[in-house]
């Protein structure tokens, strides 16, 4: 705020185009043709972009499919999930991507993410090193083993105390996930049904883990911005603007 007053955060500039579009760029370059956007009730100003710049620019050619899911109350990150599940297959693994975390197409993690999940059949959540000072803003990981920079979760924290992390490895916006967590997102959805607290994804991995699911993490060490904040937004700014023809 107040930046975000008269438009949804994901549409905000970054050299010419919205947040959500380099998201978009990203997926499509790790061959992924389905994407389906979680909007608000009134988040139409999506809906006519994406379908406006499929006719009009270069996704023209990739025949990708857009849908919208619309999530009705602002209740967490799991709870946005929920009205995708529709348009999945069941038993299909899929991304989910969240567009303030804006990484460049030919540094994304997708490709290996998606590489990793298959090897072990379970989820995989992309990690990055979490300064002191910001622990208490991600989903911290405690870890089990590790192999190179793939490392084996044993249990997650959604925004700890700083006494309570088990790690400064955090959880970033790209995961890839079986179509089975969404028993898991609905479970903490019911739980949490007649309170004000929010549905998050980590809750829903943490039960997979109570349950005997295993959960991985990849180490990622590419380009990334933080774009929902106002010196991250600042550096994807210079990052992409010096990169643009003009």
């Amino acid at each position: 705020m107040p930046l975000t007053a008269h438009q949804p955060k994901a549409m905000i500039n970054i050299a010419g185009k919205p947040m959500i579009h380099y998201m978009v760029d990203e997926i499509l370059a790790a061959g992924i043709k389905h994407i389906i956007f979680v909007i608000a009730p009134d988040q139409k100003v999506f809906k006519d972009y994406f379908n406006s710049a499929k006719r009009n620019n270069e996704w023209k050619k990739e025949k990708v499919k857009f849908d919208f899911a619309v999530q009705k109350t602002p209740k967490g990150n799991g709870d946005a999930l929920l009205p995708t599940k529709k348009f999945l297959k069941k038993g299909e693994l899929f991304l989910v991507a969240f567009a303030d975390d804006v990484i460049p197409a030919k540094e994304s993690p997708i490709n290996n993410l998606i590489k990793i999940s298959q090897k072990h059949k379970g989820p995989i959540l992309t990690l990055e090193y979490v300064p002191k000072k910001l622990l208490h803003k991600y989903g911290l990981v405690k870890i089990s083993s590790k192999q190179g920079n793939v490392y084996k979760i044993e249990d997650i924290v959604e925004k700890p105390k700083l006494k309570d992390a088990p790690s400064n490895l955090g959880a970033i916006g790209r995961y890839v996930l079986p179509y089975s967590i969404y028993r898991y997102i609905q479970i903490i959805a019911n739980r949490l049904k007649n309170t004000d607290k929010e549905v998050y994804l980590t809750d829903a991995i943490k039960l997979w883990l109570k349950n005997g699911g295993k959960v991985f993490g990849w180490l990622f060490s590419g380009a990334k911005f933080d774009a929902g904040s106002k010196i991250g937004l600042l550096e994807a700014r210079t990052y992409f603007d010096a990169r643009h023809k003009e």
